[in-house]
This record gives C-alpha cells, structure tokens and sequence, in this order.
C-alpha cells in the first residue's frame, strides 16, 4: 500500500467517524433550499400583417422611439426590420420572488401573504413634486450636433450649482414636464406639483474649466438639448408588497405617458403621499364608484396598484393587475384587497 493511499483511506475514515457524530448529535450541515420561488407575469402581442416594431411601440408605448427596447425585451427577434404575422411578442415583463408555500404565513391580514414584487424599471420612472427639484447641470450641446441623442453619444454640460465634478461621476438625465394639475380639488385647482421624467444616466469623461464632457451611459427615452441632470439614483427594486393604509383615499389623476386609458404595467401618479400615510411596497384596490338614482350599487373593482415612489402629496404607482380598462379619475382605496 502506497503512502498516497493510506493517507486516502485515513481521510475517508475520519470523515465517516465526523459524519456519525453529527447524526448523533441531530447536526446536519447541508445546503438549505430556497425559501422564494422565482415568479413571471407577462402580456403578449402576436403579429399581424402590416406591423411593425415602429408601427406596435406607439400602439403600446405612445411613442414608436421606444422600439429598441422592444426589440432587446424579445432575443427571437434576430432582426427588427423583419417581423412576420403569428410571432409573438413580449410587450411587458414582471418577475420577482415570493415565498414557497410551505413558507408562507399570514401577515395578520385575513387572505394576505408576504410577497416581494421585483420592478427592474424602478430608476426610469418619474414623479410628481411640489416643487421642481434643483438641477445641478444641463446638457448644452451633444457630438455631432445631432438634436436627440441616445446611448453611446458624447454631450456636453454645464454646471448650474456646486462644482469639484470628476472623472466617473454619475448623474441621471431628467425633464420637467410641467405643471400636473389636480381636477379633484373642487375648491383651489390647485397644481400637484412638477411631473419629472426620468430620461437616461451618463458618466463624466472629461471635466474642463465651464463645462464637462460626459457619455450617456443608459438611455429609457430620447434626451434633447436643454435636459437638466439630478443626482445619480440608484432605487431598490424589491418591493415587499404589503395592504394599504386603511382609510386612504385617493384618486389617479394620471398615467406617467398622460394616455387616455391603460392596464397593467401603467405608471401612473395619484394625489396622495407620504403625509397621508402612502409607503412603497402597498397595494391598493382600483375601483369605480357605480352612481345610480334608483338604487346603492356596490363599487366596481377594477385593479390594483402599487406604490413605487412617494412625495410628500403624491405617489408614484405601478398598475400591477386590471381586470377591465383603467382611465383617469379612476378612485383608490385599501378595501376589498386581496394580494395573491
């Protein structure tokens, strides 16, 4: 018998007497299983004759510059020129994690259980502020001279406030859309505040006495010269999905792409916040309220949402089921909520 063989049969032995004395004393080392399983949701598209990518981003998008992104979402597409009646195509994706069920438990809530909602998107979208946020700099001028630009391209900007940027700097491209005005509130009309739209993130290249040089890095939508640049954000995208405040009332008064009407995957605003008790991760029931003179009609449930994004008197919300088609105005509320 060879050393390297006696040393073997030693190791062996060893690890068979180890193996016996932690089943004697109930200790198993061993990897555990996943207690959250994987889950995916999505909505698709089959392909008519006459379609295009162009022709089925601004059915679905409003807008037909986001067919690039479209196309990257579906990888059987080898070209985006060439689409042919009876493909499918994925318009919209959720994923995210939720407990096996032999994890579950109730959370205190009858028919409610835990469940994280994995929103991949959280750094594109927008919201509704009282006041405009401070821009730090503005994009003055892009390589080529070209007026919209996209991933890849160079583009120049000025500082409007502090200074000591540098090289790899990080900042995310966004527009003020105007003023968003409140048709719920009967008395004043008042404005809910500033829409933000979140365009894109670019990197410092370059840093020169008045201005600095930077690469768009990441781009959700067209940017144009005159876009104004935040601070990088970087948001969680696991939500705990967890019922709404009891007693919240609120209404929405617009999706983030003001569209007539929409369904899941919608952003949209609504007209409370964090002072009326609104937190990312709750869900609230979308309904209708059924007038009629002859007789109480009960509310028609519509959809769920869920928050994203919270300003002090807004909140951005995420359409994340519909069972019929969701407009403007539609009301808000905790009632009649069951997460499954």
């Amino acid at each position: 018998m060879t050393m390297h063989t006696w040393h073997r049969k030693i190791r062996v032995i060893a690890l068979g007497c180890m193996f016996l004395v932690l089943s004697a004393t109930g200790i198993c080392y061993c990897q555990q299983p996943d207690p959250y399983k994987d889950w995916s949701e999505n909505i698709y598209y089959t392909v008519k004759k006459g379609d295009t990518l162009w022709d089925i981003s601004k059915r679905y998008f409003d807008s037909p510059a986001a067919w690039p992104e479209l196309w990257s979402r579906n990888a059987a597409l080898h070209n985006p020129h060439w689409i042919y009646p009876g493909n499918v195509i994925s318009l919209f994706e959720f994923s995210g994690k939720e407990p096996s069920p032999d994890q579950l438990e109730p959370t205190g809530t009858v028919g409610i259980m835990e469940k994280i909602y994995r929103f991949a998107s959280i750094n594109q979208v927008g919201f509704v502020r009282k006041e405009q946020v401070q821009p730090i700099g503005r994009i003055i001028k892009v390589g080529g001279d070209s007026f919209a630009f996209a991933e890849g391209d160079l583009v120049y900007v000025t500082p409007l406030i502090g200074s000591g940027y540098v090289e790899g700097d990080r900042f995310t491209v966004w527009r003020n859309e105007g003023e968003v005005l409140d048709p719920y509130d009967q008395v004043k009309k008042r404005a809910m505040g500033f829409q933000h739209r979140i365009l894109g993130q670019l990197v410092v290249i370059q840093v020169l006495p008045d201005v600095f040089m930077a690469k768009i890095e990441k781009a959700f939508q067209p940017m144009h010269v005159g876009d104004l640049i935040m601070p990088i954000r970087q948001l969680n995208e696991d939500f705990s999905m967890v019922p709404g405040k009891v007693g919240v009332e609120c209404n929405i008064v617009v999706s983030e792409e003001h569209k007539s009407f929409f369904g899941d995957g919608e952003v949209v605003f609504v007209d409370r916040g964090k002072d009326d008790g609104l937190e990312p991760g709750q869900v609230y029931t979308i309904y209708y309220d059924q007038k009629n003179e002859e007789a109480a009609l009960p509310f028609l449930n519509v959809g769920q949402v869920m928050v994203l994004l919270t300003e002090q008197s807004t909140a951005t919300c995420l359409v994340i089921k519909s069972f019929e088609t969701i407009i403007p105005g539609a009301k808000v509320h905790s009632e009649g909520l069951a997460l499954k």
